[in-house]
């Protein structure tokens, strides 16, 4: 969904529909293929982006550090606030979900390494431990209550925890 820093809001305000956006600025993580214009077009539509993009970039980490940093709003991860103090969620548009997969080769599950990476990514997206893995939309106001009040800090995947 939409982040931006608590600094960024503070001096811009936070925007609450779509009319507000031309008065901010926007970070967007792009792709080679260009799957980025598609989303582009989808949230901010017949807005040119001229004037609206702060930074175009192809690196998450690029892309969480600009907006950690009070550049601007861009999509995050829900569960950023793990990473970044003084992410807040901005709820302009509907949260959009993405999926997550693990592919190899059914042989290759015979390999001790691959099972027991296997293993550690599929206890890494448990939903039932991490509400931001779940199927459904967990809003990030609901976290603290669905994680028992522990800090998202520490909950961090520890193997065998």
């Amino acid at each position: 969904m939409f982040y931006a820093h608590r600094s960024y809001l503070e001096e811009h305000g936070t925007p609450i529909c779509v009319a507000d956006i031309s008065q901010h600025r926007f970070i967007v993580q792009c792709d080679e293929k260009g799957k980025w214009l598609i989303s582009e077009k989808h949230f901010f539509p017949g807005i040119p982006p001229t004037g609206l993009l702060a930074l175009r970039c192809n690196a998450s980490s690029t892309n969480l550090w600009s907006i950690a940093n009070g550049l601007g709003i861009g999509v995050l991860p829900t569960h950023v606030e793990a990473m970044c103090r003084g992410a807040v969620p901005v709820d302009l548009v509907p949260a959009f979900p993405v999926d997550i997969w693990i592919i190899y080769h059914a042989d290759a599950k015979k390999v001790a390494r691959v099972r027991k990476a296997s293993e550690w990514l599929t206890q890494a997206f448990d939903s039932r431990r991490f509400p931001w893995f779940r199927d459904e939309f967990v809003h990030p106001r609901k976290f603290s209550q669905l994680t028992r009040g522990e800090t998202l800090q520490n909950l961090a995947m520890v193997p065998g925890r």
